[in-house]
């Protein structure tokens, strides 16, 4: 529907009101002649539905651990992951002499890996079952490989290891041990004396091995797989984790006295090696029913909405060539009653972006540039997720369209119909776009300046849900501003 251009015309004359009270009067013989230009504002209804995201590039080194079932809409969300642990370079252990030996071999006292969280999601009392796992050596996590969301862990597992150790504990247990100090709640296991022994010894076998984390990773501790079984109720934002060795030696002193020293090498899950997720979802048929007056947007690696813009009646047609000046669109959150204790909060961020762009956006780390791709911020007054201005998005896509269809400056309307027809059975998703969960990083413009900068922007690996209007009735407006000189 097309609104009256009386608004635009008092909002001129404001204009021209204001910078009279500030500039000198200038005659009307002095203003040379230009062409009018006339302005129009419509409203044009958007379709979209919810789609599944399948597996997600990982990107970040949290790591996520445990079930929830989402009491909203009963979706289950089980995610376990794998490390590899990193060692400082040139990593020395005690002289072999100042050590006890077993049938001539080094023997280390334990070893104990350490998960710290800060948050977590669902019920702090639920009963976890952890199973900790050796990696093998056979088949490594290699650095410059993408992985994503739905890495198999199980093929990267050291199936014949002894060392597989499997512990019950509850979040609650973990905040209630937590010392003041410490910022992360803990989960400490005791593994196997024998793995310590094991790690320990492979420095007397061969210290080379031992010289960086590479070395060591493919030669002696390739790292650890972590997955709870029969738990459901707790998810674990795990931020790094630690695997301790510890070790005993004797210092010997002038007069031949030997002292006994506790000794220990920490290796730390660090961004110098890897962390991979594994994430699994089962999600209700009902939620990506087409039917549906509403879409969903859930994290991690499950939802996304799709969004079809009708950029053929806004940019082609009667507007073909007009100036888009404006056009906006926001996503309303539909705001549910949990049926349980605990419910999802929406993702802070989301991004728009081309459909058939979204899997080359990650995987050549891309940044949103206001052009192809748009971030939106969560509004909790409007409870809402708004883009403000897509107008440079759908003229690109205009331009775009008419180079790759062959269009031409004195192409008739039924020619262009013929060929934007060709280009767009050819194209099917043209059109279409995705509104995806995604973690967003700032930095400072500089030390002076409160302005800053998107520096990185990745797939949203934490739970997340929102469930929004829309639907295939067209629920959602996009509010379009032309201009065209007469």
């Amino acid at each position: 529907m097309r609104f009256s251009n009386f608004f635009f015309f008092v909002l001129s004359v404001c204009v021209l009101v204001s910078c009279a009270e500030d500039t000198a009067w200038v005659g009307s013989g002095a203003m040379p002649e230009v062409d009018h230009a006339s302005t129009s504002q419509e409203l044009f209804y958007v379709c979209s539905r919810t789609v599944e995201s399948g597996a997600v590039l990982e990107g970040t080194n949290l790591c996520y651990l445990g079930n929830v079932i989402d009491a909203d809409d009963g979706s289950e969300t089980t995610a376990s992951f794998m490390a590899q642990y990193h060692i400082m370079e040139n990593t020395l252990f005690p002289e072999k002499g100042s050590l006890d030996l077993v049938d001539g071999k080094p023997v280390a006292d334990s070893c104990f890996v350490t998960l710290y969280f800060s948050d977590y999601f669902g019920d702090p009392n639920a009963p976890m079952r952890l199973v900790v796992e050796p990696l093998s050596k056979e088949k490594v996590m290699e650095e410059g490989v993408k992985y994503y969301t739905d890495i198999d862990i199980s093929d990267y597992v050291d199936a014949d290891s002894p060392f597989k150790k499997t512990t019950t504990f509850s979040v609650q247990q973990a905040i209630d041990a937590r010392k003041s100090s410490s910022s992360y709640n803990q989960i400490s296991i005791r593994l196997s004396d024998e793995l310590a022994t094991y790690v320990f010894a492979k420095y007397y076998e061969n210290p080379e091995w031992f010289r960086n984390s590479r070395n060591m990773i493919r030669n002696v501790f390739p790292g650890l797989a972590f997955r709870t079984e029969e738990s459901v109720g707790s998810m674990l934002n795990v931020e790094f984790s630690t695997f301790d060795l510890h070790f005993h030696y004797y210092e010997t002193a002038a007069d031949g006295s030997r002292t006994k020293v506790d000794g220990m090498q920490r290796m730390a899950a660090t961004e110098e090696v890897l962390q991979n997720s594994c994430i699994v979802n089962d999600i209700p048929s009902e939620m990506t029913d087409e039917a549906n007056e509403f879409t969903y947007i859930k994290s991690p690696a499950a939802l996304f909405t799709e969004v079809t813009l009708p950029i053929e009646e806004i940019a082609f047609g009667a507007h073909y060539r007009d100036t888009i000046n404006m056009a906006s669109l926001s996503f309303g959150r539909i705001k549910e009653e949990a049926s349980g204790s605990y419910s999802m909060a929406p993702a802070t961020h989301v991004m728009l972006i081309q459909k058939d762009e979204l899997k080359g956006f990650f995987d050549a780390g891309r940044v949103a540039d206001g052009r192809a791709s748009y971030i939106a911020e969560f509004s909790a007054s409007d409870n809402a997720y708004s883009f403000s201005n897509l107008s440079r998005l759908i003229s690109d896509i205009r331009t775009s369209r008419d180079a790759e269809a062959g269009v031409k400056e004195g192409d008739s309307d039924s020619e262009r119909a013929a060929k934007y027809a060709a280009w767009d059975a050819a194209n099917p998703n043209w059109n279409k776009f995705l509104l995806v969960p995604v973690a967003t990083e700032y930095a400072k413009l500089s030390a002076s300046s409160s302005l800053q900068v998107l520096q990185r922007v990745r797939n949203l690996l934490s739970l997340s849900s929102v469930k929004l209007a829309g639907g295939p009735s067209g629920n959602l407006n996009m509010t379009v501003v032309y201009s065209k000189f007469e």
